[in-house]
């Protein structure tokens, strides 16, 4: 598997040298460019087909120049366009699910949450923890000293390593 910056979202070392070997599979003329007919037959013989509608966007995404040819550099580009837009997807589920989590806890949705609301959903799933065990705990996430979690404080806990 290629390799990236995760940061970035960019293509590194080996990353480009993989991406050269998948590039020169599909340009089996070796004219360093892939047309649009020559990369649907190369998915046909694959099994893979792609219709013409399918090919025309694949092509506007790719094809930076418009020139109906597919580069290097245009396969690098569009190949680290879709990592990045992988790497946005992926962030925006994780920001969803802790979102959905931190509503669990703040069921008056005041964007905060207490000891007692721990205690209550705590309790709901069959845990049994004394008020004061959750006000300890808390403590330790709560960094501004009200003795609740906003969702920042929330997010840092959940993440922290």
């Amino acid at each position: 598997m290629a390799q990236h910056d995760s940061q970035s979202g960019t293509l590194v070392g080996d990353d480009l040298d993989s991406l050269r070997r998948q590039f020169d599979l599909l340009d089996t003329d070796e004219d360093g460019t892939i047309s649009s007919e020559h990369l649907t037959n190369v998915l046909r013989s694959i099994e893979l087909n792609i219709t013409d509608t399918e090919m025309t966007d694949v092509m506007t995404k790719t094809d930076i120049n418009g020139d109906g040819l597919i580069t290097f550099d245009d396969f690098v580009n569009a190949l680290a366009r879709a990592r990045r837009a992988e790497q946005v997807k992926t962030a925006y589920e994780r920001d969803m699910t802790l979102r959905k989590t931190f509503q669990i806890f703040d069921r008056q949705n005041f964007g905060i949450i207490g000891p007692k609301d721990i205690w209550t959903v705590l309790k709901n799933l069959g845990k049994e923890f004394s008020l004061d065990e959750i006000e300890e705990m808390v403590e330790e996430v709560d960094e501004d000293g009200d003795s609740r979690i906003t969702y920042p404080e929330f997010v840092q806990a959940v993440l922290a390593e």
